[in-house]
């Protein structure tokens, strides 16, 4: 009823974890790939390694806002600034809005207050300037955006298969995991 964490998974950094320490390296100025499209990827695994922190650092449960907060519009994936989060409060509830975190670039809208200040720390551990010093290596663009904390899986059902399988069927949205959906299932079973 509160949606799932919309991280993303351990997929996305790569062998080792080392897609967003090589975005890193390319970020301070080391030479960049011919491949512009593996450039993108990589600075993609840092700008989820951003994202991810961010969630982590989230005080307050995925359905609450605070004042400050870049909300996403479920319905159509706009964005606004939250100005008052007790009158958005319904709207987060009924899962229409939702919080957001950055997926980091030169035309990202930024929050204020305590949420933009712990997006700024999230940035400053990590290693990383601002977002607005932020700078893309020479020839990629890195607009950036906004991205839900949270989503809903929808058509969710779960089923006994032969040999004690289970089968577990669901939709989400694009750029959201199953694998994060089944690790947010087995994390209080397993660890």
């Amino acid at each position: 009823s509160r949606g799932l964490p919309n991280r993303f998974g351990s997929q996305r950094f790569g062998r080792d974890a080392a897609n967003a320490t090589r975005a890193r390296a390319l970020l301070d100025g080391a030479p960049v790939a011919r491949n512009r499209n593996q450039t993108r990827f990589l600075l993609s695994a840092l700008q989820a390694e951003v994202f991810n922190a961010v969630l982590e650092a989230r005080p307050l449960p995925l359905d609450r806002l605070e004042t400050g907060d870049v909300a996403w519009l479920h319905s159509s994936g706009a964005s606004f600034l939250v100005e008052d989060a007790e009158r958005e409060a319904p709207r987060a509830s009924a899962f229409e809005i939702s919080a957001t975190g950055p997926i980091f670039g030169t035309r990202t809208l930024e929050p204020r207050g305590s949420p933009g200040q712990r997006e700024r720390a999230v940035y400053q551990e990590l290693g990383l300037p601002p977002p607005e010093a932020l700078r893309p290596p020479r020839g990629v663009r890195l607009r950036g955006a906004r991205r839900p904390l949270r989503v809903r899986p929808d058509a969710a059902s779960c089923e006994a298969a032969a040999d004690g399988v289970v089968r577990l069927s669901l939709t989400l949205p694009p750029g959201s995991y199953a694998t994060v959906l089944v690790e947010e299932l087995l994390a209080g079973r397993f660890g």
